[in-house]
This record gives structure tokens, sequence and C-alpha cells, in this order.
């Protein structure tokens, strides 16, 4: 599937209400007890925004953008900057297979009682340390595309751990970029993002 190595501007990004989603499908018997299912081990950001929130030059922008990837086709970087917490990682674990060359994939968890771990692809590479035992690890080439490490030779024994920044990799959610000319000066139109994962 296409991607555009390009991160949506920060001051477009800010006009997103941008969060997780999960899918869990309730049954509910006639009783009253639920039975719940999780249909996806990760979860996928979903952004949404109204086209009159955006000044005219940030209007141009997005027409670009929309024409450039092609509606749905394309994907690109989007920072989710709503909170720097959701983009900045610190000290988060990895688990290689020691002694082998197996790639490594980029991943963060988040921990409550429960421990949910997420698939982390659009890595920021300008920003990207992985540690062994506290010190840094550079024998390794990074796909910042896929979020995937593959070692020189083989990973070697040690408790790895991450941090950096990392970007979504999101499409639009609709083929038509439809407006309606509210006022001569206001344009409207809602315009919807979702997280493009790839394998």
């Amino acid at each position: 599937m296409a991607r555009i190595n390009e991160r949506m501007p920060p001051k477009i990004a800010a006009g997103f209400v941008c969060g997780p989603m999960f899918k869990t499908n309730v049954a509910t018997r006639a009783n009253g007890v639920e039975d719940r299912n999780r249909d996806w081990l990760y979860g996928r950001f979903k952004a949404t925004a109204s086209y009159a929130a955006f000044t005219t030059a940030e209007q141009d922008m997005l027409d670009n953008i929309f024409q450039a990837t092609a509606g749905m086709w394309a994907a690109f970087r989007f920072r989710d900057i709503s909170r720097p917490a959701r983009y900045r990682v610190a000290n988060q674990l990895l688990s290689p297979e020691i002694g082998a060359s197996t790639p490594l994939q980029v991943m963060r968890t988040y921990t409550w009682g429960l421990t949910t771990p997420r698939m982390i692809q659009a890595v920021d590479a300008s920003a990207f340390v992985l540690n062994i035992d506290g010190s840094p690890y550079t024998d390794f080439t990074l796909d910042d595309e896929l979020g995937l490490l593959t070692p020189d030779t083989t990973w070697p024994a040690g408790v790895y751990t991450w941090s950096g920044r990392h970007d979504l990799w999101m499409r639009f959610n609709s083929d038509w970029h439809a407006s309606t000319a509210v006022t001569q000066k206001i344009t409207t139109a809602e315009i919807e993002l979702i997280e493009d994962r790839q394998l």
C-alpha cells in the first residue's frame, strides 16, 4: 500500500480531534449478562476535523495533501500533538530474540492492571535511541517506515529499551473531499483520518 513519507504540518494536525479506538463485540444475554469479545489486538487511531476550523492557507494545504494522496490511496505521517505523551516514549522495553538476527518490531505498552501492547511503525528516526542495559546500542538498522530494527549481526544478551518519538501512519477515510460554502468566506466540511498499519 502506498505511503508518502511526509508529516502533516503541525498547525493542521493541531486542528484534529484524535485518539485510539478498539473494536469490541458486545452480546447481551436474556438475563442481562454481557459477553464481550476484543476483536483487535492493537488500538487504531482515528482523527476528525471540520474544514471550517482551518485558515484559508491551511485549507489550501489540506486540499494539496488530499490531491497528492489521491484520497484514501496513500498514507502519510501524522503526529497526535494533543498530548506529548502520545508521541514521546521513554525507556520502553523491547524483547529481541537473543542470539538471532530476527528483525525486532518497535512496540510500546500501556499498563493499568493489564498490559496492552501497541505496534509502532512510523518511528521518528532523528530521535530514536536503543539502549542495552542502559547504554546506547547502535549495531542495527532502523526501518523508520515499518518500525523494524535489524541487527548488524545477532542480538546480544541484555535488557533492551527504546526512547524517542513516533508518528502515526494515517490516511483519509474517504475518496471524496467535498466542501460547502456556508458564506462567501466560510467553507465547511467534515474530514476523517484513520490509522494505516502494514505488515
